[in-house]
């Protein structure tokens, strides 16, 4: 799908914790759109995960969506639940900073999991809410989405994928690149399933940063 940061597991485990001893590599290619309400303020993140089709396969293998029609069905819809139940215990694996102060999800919503059956590739798309929106004029708002235990690859998948139409002219989008030393990229690679897997703060040495700043 893409390139850099070979990663080994990862999200499956927290996600879906069966596959704990699978162990192979994943990555995530990124989407995300800032929604607005009608003043243009923040009022929340839509996130669209392309996911690499190995990992896509063992997800659907698991949840028995590998068939057709409403059995397939079914079986992303299970998915997607469980996906999201682990994933709230975390904010959703989306951090978000407002002027360098933490903001908290509300709730999310317009959930969907569906297969591009030319790639085999997951493709998962829900919406981060606000409990309140949040005027950025003069502001820097700053997410990363990263699992905050494992090392594994969520990247951005080229410059067009990061909407803030919705927020109105005069803003900006600056996007720092994880630069995780070799050191620790060596020794998370030879992570084994005898190994402890939770590494506390390990995810967000592997983060990509966005920052997006509005003029007042």
């Amino acid at each position: 799908m893409r390139r850099v940061l070979a990663a080994t597991v990862s999200l499956w485990l927290l996600l879906v914790p069966t596959l704990a001893l699978a162990h192979p590599h994943a990555w995530i290619d990124l989407r995300t759109r800032v929604v607005a309400d009608g003043d243009g303020r923040v009022a929340g993140l839509r996130q669209h995960w392309e996911i690499d089709p190995l990992y896509s396969l063992m997800l659907m293998e698991e949840f028995g969506s590998t068939g057709e029609g409403g059995a397939r069905a079914e079986g992303l819809e299970r998915l997607a639940e469980t996906m999201l139940g682990n994933m709230a215990e975390f904010d959703y694996m989306t951090r978000l900073t407002i002027d360098g102060e933490r903001v908290a999800w509300d709730g999310v919503e317009d959930v969907r999991l569906t297969v591009d059956d030319a790639s085999d590739a997951l493709h998962f798309r829900f919406t981060l809410m606000l409990s309140e929106p949040v005027a950025l004029g003069g502001r820097q708002l700053e997410y990363a989405v990263y699992d905050p235990t494992y090392y594994i690859e969520i990247l951005h998948d080229d410059g067009d994928a990061i909407e803030t139409g919705a927020l109105g002219p005069g803003c900006s989008v600056h996007v720092r690149e994880p630069d995780p030393p070799q050191s620790l990229v060596a020794r998370l690679a030879r992570i084994d399933r005898s190994d402890n897997p939770v590494q506390d703060g390990v995810g967000a040495r592997f983060a990509e940063r966005v920052r997006i700043g509005c003029s007042a």
